[in-house]
């Protein structure tokens, strides 16, 4: 029950609609991406089902719908189509009883009918309070009765990703909010297929590297595409490095250490964020800070030296979440300031902004090991959460010193 009221309450942010530009409702989404694929997991761990992915789930892949509907439509139509799922994917839940489709012994013939009602005056409601204007009925009827067809249907994928495709397809006159660069999707196809041949990625972990890639260069242009590269390879050779003494200390991480799509977004995230509001200073600080914690974490155990949470002062052991030791957090300095400099010599940051960044990309990583010690010791964040505040900390701070 939780799970089907979050799903359909979630449409009241559309009503946002009436005041957002593109851009704004397109940020909105993505932020809602991030948190459903990092946060949500923790703080809600009960609403998902037993054995769902976080990748795979309906509960990212809703977010992810809302997102490519925003991209791609006027926002009263992405809002119109919005409400059909959620709305009318909800009545279907709470409602459905009694005789089932003979293809689908799990979806009502009452929850269907609900779905037509609900998601028809949901989806009306929405595009006049967006636009002003009524829909046009007969489309709007033709594009709920095609949701509801395909809510029954026994796809393979989750219906909070199909059902929005068919009254899209219906209503929608397409307008991208913006034109991905073909170059840095090129390049992004390269990235994560040579990543997965090479088992530093994921499948996961390499779709997330080529969106992650495209919207880098497309907001960021080559110069930010290229600093990904950069951290990527320090942070993937910093895992890869005396790999089998990690393991042995019980300190390596898992998959060889392969990255999964929560690690490419917590790590990368934050600097799609500062591309997209055009801050090249926030996108250099944050995955210099990426770099800084990815080798400080890999690097720190096998150095000698002592370790201690930074949140509380005390002893800790290697890898401890939260714990630091000088050696390791000089070698992340050191991986900062690499990222920096490839920054300063590709002509993405002037001279000045260089010393904003590094103090952004080291206060980050503190910021990083309090959240490890303290919210993730208690059990608020995980890990990929921690790593994304920590990585978006560093782009602010190195924002409003540099301003």
């Amino acid at each position: 029950m939780k799970r089907i009221l979050l799903h359909t309450g979630c449409i009241v942010f559309a009503l946002l609609f009436r005041w957002f530009s593109p851009h704004e409702a397109l940020l909105m989404a993505g932020a809602a991406c991030v948190f459903n694929l990092i946060f949500l997991p923790k703080l809600l761990p009960d609403i998902y089902r037993r054995g769902e992915q976080n990748v795979t789930s309906g509960i990212f892949l809703y977010p992810v719908a809302v997102l490519l509907l925003v991209t791609t439509l006027p926002l009263h139509v992405a809002g119109a189509c919005w409400a059909i799922m959620a709305v009318g994917d909800g009545a279907a839940a709470l409602l459905g009883r009694g005789p089932s489709w003979p293809w689908a012994k799990q979806k009502s013939i009452i929850g269907t009918i609900a779905f037509l009602i609900a998601g028809f005056a949901a989806a009306a409601g929405i595009w006049f309070w967006i636009s002003f204007t009524w829909p046009p009925w007969t489309r709007l009827g033709l594009a709920v009765i095609a949701a509801a067809i395909v809510e029954t249907l026994p796809l393979p994928i989750a219906d909070d990703l199909t059902v929005p495709i068919a009254p899209a397809l219906i209503l929608g006159t397409f307008t991208p909010a913006f034109a991905i660069n073909p170059y840095g999707a090129a390049f992004a196809a390269v990235f994560a297929v040579a990543a997965f041949a090479l088992r530093l990625v994921t499948i996961s972990g390499a779709m997330a590297g080529f969106v992650i890639a495209t919207l880098l260069y497309t907001f960021g242009g080559w110069q930010a595409a290229a600093l990904l590269f950069a951290f990527f390879a320090i942070g993937s050779g910093a895992t890869r490095f005396a790999y089998a003494k990690k393991q042995a200390m019980g300190l390596a991480e898992r998959r060889k250490g392969a990255r999964v799509a929560e690690q490419a977004v917590a790590n990368a995230g934050a600097a799609v964020f500062f591309a997209f509001i055009g801050q090249p200073v926030g996108v250099t600080a944050s995955l210099a800070a990426a770099a800084a914690d990815t080798v400080a974490t890999e690097i720190g155990p096998l150095l000698k030296g002592k370790v201690y949470l930074l949140a509380t002062g005390r002893p800790a052991r290697p890898g401890t979440s939260g714990g630091v030791s000088i050696a390791g957090t000089l070698a992340g300095i050191v991986a900062a300031t690499v990222v920096t400099a490839i920054a300063l010599q590709l002509g993405g940051l002037r001279g000045g902004e260089g010393r904003a960044v590094l103090v952004g990309a080291a206060s980050g990583s503190v910021i990083d090991s309090l959240l490890g010690g303290s919210l993730e010791k208690d059990g608020w964040l995980n890990n990929e959460g921690v790593n994304f505040l920590g990585t978006l900390a560093g782009g602010m701070i190195a924002l409003g010193l540099f301003r």
